[in-house]
């Protein structure tokens, strides 16, 4: 089923293995209500990176290495829409998909067990086979990775300079080392 519309805003597409079909897709509404899609998570993910236009692998490779962040990279699509990844189940098969996309802005709550975590989103709740402390990393890049988003802006140097007396944030000082390590770079290419 690839001709699917995914809607624009949803809590979670997370893998799951559909009877019949095999590898799909547990789309979750902001209502709450689960869809099952005979499409793969990439698939699905794909579809939603093309409706907002943005390019992952161009975010990965400008901020990855100045935000530190190397892999489960969350995605800024929206002001209210950050992707973070996390994994959702345990694959049967070793090239099954085991991570899948929550909305950041949507999670209220983490609770932990031995095994594995329950992630509240919205009304509903997910089950993570990661530990609390991983879970809350994820959060905490997807904030600093929303916090630098929000800072970029067109700049009318004219009109407000009261910005430019601001504290500067994680996001600013990230902007920083990137711009420092591109003029060293190129100082030793000399």
């Amino acid at each position: 089923m690839k001709d699917f519309d995914i809607p624009d805003v949803y809590l979670a597409i997370l893998p799951c293995y559909l009877d019949d079909y095999g590898d799909g897709t547990e789309l979750i509404d902001l209502n709450g209500n689960v869809s099952r899609i005979k499409c793969s998570v990439k698939s699905c993910l794909k579809k939603t990176l093309k409706k907002y236009a943005v390019d992952l692998s161009a975010i990965k490779e400008k901020y990855a290495k100045s935000l530190g962040i190397k892999n489960t990279f969350p995605i800024p699509l929206a002001r209210n829409f950050t992707l973070v990844q996390l994994k959702s189940r345990i694959p049967k098969v070793a090239k099954d998909v085991s991570y899948g996309y929550v909305c950041y802005e949507k999670i209220n709550k983490i609770e932990e067990y031995s095994t594995y975590c329950v992630v509240s989103i919205g009304d509903s709740r997910i089950k993570v086979y990661q530990k609390k402390i991983t879970i809350e990393k994820h959060l905490r890049d997807a904030a600093m990775m929303k916090t630098f988003f929000a800072n970029l802006s067109p700049l009318n140097f004219e009109s407000d300079r009261s910005m430019y007396n601001l504290p500067a944030t994680k996001a600013d000082i990230a902007l920083l080392y990137e711009e420092i390590v591109k003029i060293k770079y190129k100082i030793e290419k000399i």
